[in-house]
């Protein structure tokens, strides 16, 4: 670390200490809770909440998109 306060260093720190796998653990909980959700939306009798299914791909995206930046490395 060059500077105070230097993210850049604790995030390669916290790579040795297993940063990317809990990346790949957030995608995977991501993937898991949004699919659990339309299931769930797609087997209630409540109409209402089928208008969560247009908007459930969207968020997939933006919260794996989010879950990618946790190592601070896209891809």
């Amino acid at each position: 670390m060059e500077k105070a306060w230097e993210l850049k260093a604790l995030v390669e720190e916290l790579k040795g200490k297993g940063l990317d796998i809990a990346e790949d653990a957030a995608k995977h909980v991501v993937v898991a809770v949004l699919d659990w959700a339309e299931k769930s939306i797609e087997l209630t009798e409540n109409k209402i909440d089928d208008m969560g299914l247009g908007f459930l791909p969207k968020l997939k995206e933006a919260a794996l998109a989010a879950a990618d930046k946790i190592d601070g490395v896209e891809g």
